[in-house]
């Protein structure tokens, strides 16, 4: 992660608010991938039981074929990741 900026823009006007340096392409794609999880397990998380399901559900919408299938190769498994939040929640009412 130490490759990507992400920079506050509420009081600036700068377009650009995430800067990813060249250094990134020397970082092997399964390690991005646990990163990319890591983030989407805790936004999903974060956002509690009804925002998460639909956080996944929306990233999976937004990607193109060609991205879905880009992270799925680093070892990112949106519909996975959906199925084992949909079980954890439902045990969580059992």
């Amino acid at each position: 992660m130490r490759h990507i900026e992400i920079k506050d823009t509420r009081f600036s006007e700068e377009d650009t608010n995430i800067d990813v340096t060249p250094d990134i392409d020397s970082v092997p794609p399964a390690e991005i991938g646990k990163a990319i999880s890591a983030i989407i397990t805790t936004m999903n998380q974060s956002l509690g039981k009804n925002a998460g399901h639909f956080f996944i559900k929306e990233i999976q919408n937004s990607l193109g074929d060609e991205y879905y299938s880009t992270i799925k190769d680093m070892g990112v498994d949106l519909g996975l990741m959906q199925l084992e939040h949909e079980i954890i929640e439902w045990e969580k009412t059992i």
